[in-house]
């Protein structure tokens, strides 16, 4: 693995524990996470299948107030 993945690496790790513990899980859904997920060589649709499974239905979806 490059730096620069590594590095891309380690902000979607961060990304992902924000969205599992509920600070942003909208942001699975953006334009910046596919960016980020592809930096780290990953596919973003797989990436946001993948932690939805993980994290149920909930993850990525903005809660209603």
């Amino acid at each position: 693995m490059t730096p620069e993945r590594a590095l891309w690496a380690a902000v979607l790790d961060a990304a992902i524990l924000d969205a599992r513990n509920g600070r942003d899980p909208a942001y699975i859904d953006t334009p910046d996470f596919a960016m980020v997920a592809a930096l780290a060589g990953l596919d973003p649709d797989a990436a946001r299948e993948a932690i939805r499974a993980r994290a149920g239905s909930n993850a990525g979806q903005s809660r209603a107030a």
